[in-house]
């Protein structure tokens, strides 16, 4: 689940984890085969992270083999990407930008998520689909605002 934005700045200064914000929450399939969700900052190795088949665009566990570590202190430059989710709130996703995301650009069929070809945060524009993980499959919404 992704917070609801409120008068955040276009680049938003957090505390990271290099890609995402370590407050950021993340679905982690444990060992009797729950789904929890867990803040980044929390995540272990060998946790069973939430991600994405790219063959299917389903939802799929994969195993944290390496967690980048930087001072939990450390703020760093996000980019803030707003899109409204299923019940129509805006939420937002705080992100690196070089960060690799599936996003159909504006103006392009969102039939079937581009799995083949993930562009970087800093590239996506307003107008443009972001994929994003909605009860076990990938769902296009429509990036509001940056």
């Amino acid at each position: 689940m992704i917070k609801v934005a409120k008068n955040v700045p276009k680049v938003a200064r957090v505390a990271s984890r290099v890609c995402f914000s370590a407050d950021s929450l993340v679905n982690v399939l444990t060992n009797n085969k729950k789904v929890v969700q867990k803040l980044l900052r929390d995540i272990n190795l060998g946790d069973m992270v939430e991600s994405v088949d790219e063959e299917t665009g389903y939802q799929t566990f994969s195993k944290v083999y390496y967690i980048a570590h930087e001072n939990e202190d450390t703020r760093s430059q996000m980019l803030r990407i707003l899109y409204k989710d299923f019940s129509n709130s805006t939420k937002f996703l705080g992100i690196s930008d070089r960060h690799l995301m599936y996003v159909t650009k504006k103006g392009h069929s969102t039939a079937q998520p581009p799995l083949k070809e993930p562009i970087m945060a800093m590239n996506v524009e307003e107008g443009d689909v972001i994929w994003t993980m909605e009860e076990g499959s990938l769902v296009p919404r429509q990036v509001e605002g940056l």
